[in-house]
């Protein structure tokens, strides 16, 4: 593999894919023209229409990450030096996407399995983040821009708890007591507890350790309205993974937070419980299902008879997307397209070997965030964004043994997004000792990047 000078006849187009010791990519960094300089500029404004429009309107947002990929494509195949930025989470990714395919070749209808695995192409948000964002400003300007449109959705969301009433699509919303299912602009309450409980999380560890001043007022004060919005939404799967990411944000900032964070958490769900009685109704709900959960709850048969269709096929499942179509054969038919539990919705349409990747992702991206975490405790973004990565995934992971997350559009792509904006600040501030790469690189002391 040869320095940042060009290309020799003959070799890859990509010049440089490098990754680094322990899932953190390499950072390298190569000669700018005013014309890669202008498009890169491009490729920022995407991400910004991205943030701005995902809280909004998926179709928005899925422009804005087609035009990104397209500007990233042609400067890596226009431009010279050349460079792809891979992390840890490639191997994982690639093996996951790898078993799904291979799952809709032992299929009973493969035309359903391409079609399912056609919605995994939002991953490449991740790549694209990682690969775009290259600077402490751009990263604070594109979450500022996320936290702040998101603070407008949940102030929308407030007010259809109120008013009962949908403005976007025209229809009342679902009752809860005196009061109402709140849904934001998304199609599902579900969707937009998900979509809620990532940012608040984020919002709230940027307000305790990676912002001071102003921005630290502008992050409390978004994540008391988030809060609001999240309560409102009823998504009690939401609730429990919003509470769970919570406590793996204070265990990785260490006994102190934890301290204070448990109480605090304890006491809001101890309040809501006793003084808000459409909480009292959800919660009543939840302890009905548990007296008979085989007829009070529609989960748990769902879930049996979806264990019995992993027995009958265990490596791959029944192929991908093709899994809640088969579970009238094995005794429910309640029309789901999903099962209601992200785990089980991967065993079954992919079988254990694509659990097994599935798995691989999240422990690789919360390995790195420890480490990010341990070796950059100096640095308050880094520190905020590896703590509040650390807790988005918990909380979905946590919140996705109720409902399916992952498989959802609008919270999948905000997860890819807010994932890679967590590896992105721990690359470029060089969390991991760098793999060599290439043998005319070095490290300068600033930082770990990498330089021709």
């Amino acid at each position: 593999m040869k320095g940042l000078e060009g290309n020799n006849p003959g070799e890859s187009p990509i010049e440089e894919i490098g990754t680094v010791d322990e899932g953190l990519p390499i950072s390298t960094t190569s000669r700018r023209t005013p014309k890669t300089g202008r498009q890169r500029t491009i490729l920022l404004f995407t991400l910004l229409g991205f943030s701005f429009f995902s809280p909004w309107t998926i179709a928005g947002a899925q422009l804005c990450l087609g035009l990104g990929l397209l500007v990233w494509v042609f400067m890596l195949f226009f431009h010279s030096p050349r460079r792809v930025v891979l992390s840890g989470l490639f191997w994982p990714v690639a093996a996951y996407l790898g078993i799904q395919f291979l799952s809709i070749l032992f299929s009973p209808d493969p035309v359903t399995g391409l079609r399912a695995v056609r919605a995994e192409w939002i991953v490449l948000l991740f790549f694209l983040v990682i690969n775009a964002v290259d600077e402490d400003q751009k990263t604070r300007l594109l979450i500022g821009v996320l936290v702040l449109t998101t603070v407008l959705i949940s102030l929308y969301a407030s007010w259809q708890h109120w008013a009962g009433w949908d403005l976007y699509r025209g229809r009342p919303l679902r009752a809860t007591g005196s009061f109402f299912e709140a849904t934001g602009l998304f199609g599902h309450h579900l969707t937009l507890g998900g979509y809620l409980m990532m940012v608040l999380l984020l919002s709230l560890s940027l307000f305790l350790f990676g912002s001071r001043g102003r921005m630290r007022l502008f992050y409390g004060s978004s994540s008391v309205v988030i809060f609001l919005g999240l309560v409102f939404s009823y998504a009690r799967s939401a609730w429990i993974g919003c509470f769970a990411g919570a406590l793996g944000i204070a265990l990785l900032r260490g006994r102190r937070t934890l301290a204070v964070l448990l109480p605090s958490a304890a006491l809001i769900i101890v309040l809501a419980v006793l003084f808000l009685p459409p909480v009292q109704e959800q919660f009543g709900e939840a302890l009905s299902q548990l007296e008979d959960p085989m007829i009070n709850s529609d989960r748990l048969p769902m879930w049996s008879a979806a264990w019995r269709l992993i027995k009958d096929h265990p490596l791959l499942g029944a192929g991908a997307g093709q899994a809640a179509r088969l579970l009238p054969a094995y005794g429910c038919d309640l029309g789901y397209a999903h099962l209601h539990n992200d785990l089980i919705n991967v065993s079954a349409n992919s079988g254990l070997l694509g659990l097994a990747a599935f798995l691989w992702i999240w422990v690789a991206f919360l390995r790195l965030t420890v480490r990010c975490r341990s070796r950059l405790r100096h640095t308050p973004l880094a520190v905020a964004l590896a703590a509040a990565g650390f807790g988005i995934v918990i909380a979905l992971l946590v919140a996705g043994q109720f409902q399916c997350y992952y498989t959802d559009a609008e919270d999948g792509m905000l997860m890819w997004f807010l994932m890679g904006l967590v590896v992105a600040v721990c690359l470029k501030k060089g969390g991991c000792p760098a793999a060599p790469a290439s043998r005319n690189s070095s490290v300068d002391g600033t930082g770990g990047e990498r330089k021709a």
